[in-house]
């Protein structure tokens, strides 16, 4: 049997502390970087797409259809929410008019080419028009177009130190529902 030496007990400490690091880092990140939770009003959001998970209770999700674009009244909405899976079908020309038109915001989930291909009628997500805006470092754009923004405003909304992780994807959530909040309370 070898003895353990000083040098071994120090480099399995070493190690150790290592593989500490290593499996509790997302712990440590979250609690040395504080990101500020939503603690606005109660928000109800129409969600193309499946429910993001978030941290605010005061938030409520409706899962719709693209069909309920055209059908229902989204004023019954805060805003709507369409998801990384559907962006290519809410870029079809048939749905810019309702972008357009509709006083509640849009936020497109894990969009890589800005609010564009969605207010434009003529061409859709992958259309070629459209690569330039490729490597757009937002996780998810807002837009909105109404009396305060009659030819249509957009907010984009990053992830901190551009890391996808459930922290940073909750993060942006919270300041996506901070600006609805804030256009809701100028409507009113």
């Amino acid at each position: 049997m070898r003895k353990i030496t000083r040098r071994n007990k120090l480099a399995i400490s070493l190690g150790l502390l290592l593989l500490f690091f290593a499996v509790f880092s997302q712990s440590l990140f979250a609690f040395f970087v504080s990101f500020e939770k939503y603690d606005g009003r109660s928000l109800t959001i129409g969600v193309v797409g499946e429910p993001p998970e978030v941290r605010e209770e005061q938030v409520n999700f409706k899962q719709i259809s693209f069909e309920d674009l055209n059908k229902e009244d989204l004023r019954t909405f805060d805003a709507v929410f369409i998801t990384k899976e559907n962006l290519a079908e809410a870029s079809e020309g048939k749905y810019a008019e309702v972008y357009s038109q509709s006083d509640i915001p849009f936020v497109f989930i894990q969009t890589t080419k800005s609010y564009l291909p969605f207010i434009d009628n003529e061409h859709s997500y992958h259309d070629e028009i459209f690569e330039s805006l490729k490597d757009d470092q937002y996780y998810a754009t807002l837009y909105i177009e109404n009396n305060q923004h009659p030819s249509g405003h957009f907010w984009g909304y990053g992830l901190y130190n551009d890391k996808e992780n459930k922290w940073n994807v909750k993060d942006v959530y919270s300041r996506v529902f901070t600006s609805i909040e804030k256009i809701k309370n100028k409507q009113n």
